[in-house]
């Protein structure tokens, strides 16, 4: 008997085939998993190896650039500082000990800039002048004792090499590999040193690897360190076979490549790096122990595989039940998608004409977030404007032009040659500049102590225009002065009072005091600024403890630097600040900050 046609086309289930098709992508994603398993396997070390290359060559650029600086600085205090030049030519009889002591303060101040040294020092041979700073947290005095025995000895700074003005010079002491640079100057020598514990403080990154680093020299040689993190954490058995093996690798000119080396059972991953500051071949060598490595293989697979074997479990409980209801909803809201982002921001889902519950919730979630993006928009690009206003404000109000005039008048007024207002002269324009300094600094952050240094600076600058007019007292407490401030907080305050109050022949008195307390058990500080002069209007004490901050928005010098104190109060602290101006009766301008009290940190 013969069949139709019809009779037979096979007939199939839904479901069974949409099983089918769901093991089908399963086993091919399972295929795919192995093979990217062994395609990882083979590439992750390489890829281990770049990562750790570009971080030691990244180590590398940026210690050389400071170690630059370093020199950059040296040279730069040997051909512009009158103190060193004048120092060059002394004999022991003519020594200028003032002119030493600020030669001294000037290296002691500029070596909190370079981080990655522990000293400087200058030596005058012609005068027998041994001038050094240095951090004595870190570095042992033994060695700075020994390091100026060296420098003051002509032979031992023939052998040191000094004065080849182009590599830094190894040099291991009590245990220690140290890094010295010393400049002949004819007449005179200025140097640095720091050592390989503080320059390898910076490859924090390495840790994230497991990585041993050490450092070694052209010889394969490793250099002495103290530090557990870097070649002390090894044994000297495992060090002496290290040695031997860099020496090979250098030798064989493989340090461009990896290289997995086996010591007492371990194997590691090993990634050698020349340092370009020396000419001596120092090179860092990071070790990673291989098993960390396939350690991430084996988690990885096993994180792969658990979400595998979700998603599965996952696909073939809720498919056939959300199939119905994905197509609709992806079908739905990729048509406002796409209408979004092809500019038509105004799109919207009509959830009135769709009849299930949780398509119409979609609906209703969509449009909020289309609005809510529209909002957040506007709200950003208020703010831009509004915070290039205030950067405007805040650089305009840093430096008051009628001051600095005022200074550069008078220096050109009492310019007549005579030796006193020389002296004045100088005293006026090294006090000018370190103000200038300090308000142009683009800190975000400074201790009270600082901002307290240079207020005094400010006021020592006003007491040389205006002599005897000024009593000044300060009062803060220790605790106080390491509270962390934004610069500026009291020179600001400071420049209206001698703005607005300051004349010559009469006395006008500033008191500053600043304290800790608690309140609700939470630290606050508390500064008080506090003058003798004619005090504030009545309309900026209203605008400003009343909060109408379009009230003092005005051109007036006085308002601009009250909104400006006002306004980063508010961006610094929110609602946790306060400042209160008053007058204070039988004196003058009152003005009360209170901000919540946090010790200051430097950022290395």
């Amino acid at each position: 008997m013969i069949k139709s046609a019809a009779a037979e086309k096979k007939t199939y289930s839904f479901k069974s085939r949409i099983y089918w098709i769901m093991y089908l992508l399963m086993g091919v994603e399972v295929v795919c998993l192995l093979g990217f398993m062994i395609y990882t396997s083979l590439t992750v070390r390489r890829q281990r190896f770049l990562d750790i290359q570009q971080t030691l060559t990244l180590y590398d650029t940026q210690i050389s650039q400071s170690l630059l600086g370093v020199d950059y600085y040296l040279m730069e205090i040997a051909q512009y500082s009158t103190d060193y030049s004048q120092a060059a030519l002394q004999t022991k009889e003519e020594r200028d000990y003032r002119g030493n002591a600020r030669l001294q303060n000037l290296m002691e101040y500029n070596l909190r800039s370079f981080q990655v040294v522990e000293g400087m020092l200058t030596y005058f041979p012609v005068s027998d002048t041994w001038i050094s700073v240095q951090n004595y947290e870190s570095t042992r005095q033994t060695f700075h004792n020994y390091l100026r025995e060296q420098i003051t000895d002509k032979k031992q700074r023939t052998k040191m090499g000094v004065g080849n003005g182009v590599y830094w010079r190894t040099l291991e002491y009590d245990g220690t590999t140290y890094l010295v640079r010393i400049f002949d100057n004819r007449n005179s020598f200025a140097g640095s040193w720091t050592n390989l514990d503080r320059l390898g403080e910076s490859l924090t990154e390495l840790g994230e690897f497991h990585a041993l680093v050490i450092f070694s020299d052209a010889e394969g040689r490793i250099l002495p360190m103290r530090s557990d993190r870097f070649s002390s954490a090894l044994s000297e058995d495992e060090m002496d076979r290290m040695s031997r093996k860099l020496k090979r690798i250098e030798e064989e000119g493989g340090h461009q490549d990896y290289e997995i080396v086996r010591i007492d059972g371990t194997r590691y991953l090993i990634v050698v790096q020349e340092l370009g500051f020396s000419d001596q071949g120092v090179r860092a060598t990071a070790l990673v122990p291989v098993r960390e490595i396939d350690i991430s293989l084996k988690r990885y697979a096993q994180i792969t595989l658990a979400i595998l074997a979700l998603t599965g479990a996952a696909f073939v409980f809720v498919d056939r039940g959300l199939r119905r209801f994905l197509r609709a909803t992806v079908s739905m809201l990729g048509t406002v998608t796409d209408a979004v982002a092809s500019g038509h921001e105004d799109e919207r889902i009509n959830t009135q004409d769709i009849p299930l519950i949780e398509m119409k919730q979609i609906g209703a979630s969509f449009n909020h977030m289309v609005d809510r993006i529209q909002s957040l928009k506007i709200e950003a690009y208020e703010e831009n404007i509004q915070a290039k206003n205030f950067q405007l404000l805040a650089l305009r109000s840093q430096v008051a032009p009628h001051f600095l005039i005022n200074c550069l008048n008078m220096i050109g007024y009492m310019n007549d040659g005579t030796e006193e207002n020389t002296r004045i002269i100088h005293q006026m324009v090294a006090t000018l500049s370190e103000h200038l300094r300090y308000t142009l600094s683009t800190k975000e952050r400074v201790p009270l102590s600082e901002e307290a240094e240079y207020e005094r600076n400010y006021v020592a600058l006003s007491e040389i225009r205006f002599p005897g007019c000024i009593t000044f007292e300060m009062e803060i407490s220790e605790e106080a002065s390491r509270a962390m401030v934004f610069p500026l907080i009291l020179i600001m305050f400071t420049e209206n009072t001698f703005k607005y109050n300051l004349v010559m022949g009469e006395q006008l008195k500033l008191l500053v005091r600043a304290e800790v307390y608690q309140k609700d058990g939470e630290k606050r500080l508390h500064i008080m600024h506090l003058d003798s002069g004619g005090g504030y209007p009545e309309e900026i004490l209203r605008m400003v403890n009343e909060n109408e901050e379009s009230g003092i928005a005005g051109t007036d010098g006085q308002k601009i630097g009250v909104r400006n104190i006002a306004r980063r109060l508010q961006l610094y602290y929110g609602e946790s600040a306060g400042l209160t101006l008053s007058n204070e009766p039988g004196l003058g301008a009152r003005n009360d900050i209170d901000i919540p009290y946090v010790e200051y940190r430097d950022r290395q």
